[in-house]
């Protein structure tokens, strides 16, 4: 599989930049350092939208504090494993990989991850 020169630099910039930010999330407590963006939607609406609490649910985990995590962001912590393996499925193209991008990538599962994802919005603003 031959891959373009942009899509190459593209995804090299990607990954470095996504490095970087999960480098800084390991490092640096969102709670107490302000070069982390606050969420628009909850400045402008005092409601939390589904990623609320992200950054400081990951750097709890990055942290080992997997409770401290849940009471952040529950959906994203229940969420990771799923998200692992659809990334995992991505990027591998043996049998298993295949297998599981039948199970957890078809119609179904997207559309049910879709679902709780905006009954999750809903629910943690009542």
């Amino acid at each position: 599989m031959v891959i373009g020169k942009s899509k190459l630099i593209l995804c090299m910039l990607s990954g470095i930049v996504g490095m970087a930010y999960t480098i800084s999330l390991f490092l640096f407590n969102p709670e107490s350092n302000s070069f982390f963006p606050k969420c628009p939607f909850y400045l402008i609406t005092h409601l939390q939208c589904p990623a609320c609490g992200s950054q400081r649910a990951l750097y709890s985990l990055f942290h080992g504090e997997i409770a401290k995590a849940f009471s952040y962001n529950q959906f994203l912590v229940v969420s990771l494993p799923y998200l692992a393996i659809i990334i995992f499925s991505t990027f591998h193209h043996n049998n298993f990989a295949v297998r599981l991008r039948q199970v957890f990538q078809n119609k179904y599962a997207v559309n049910m991850y879709v679902v709780l994802f905006f009954a999750w919005w809903i629910i943690r603003n009542f």
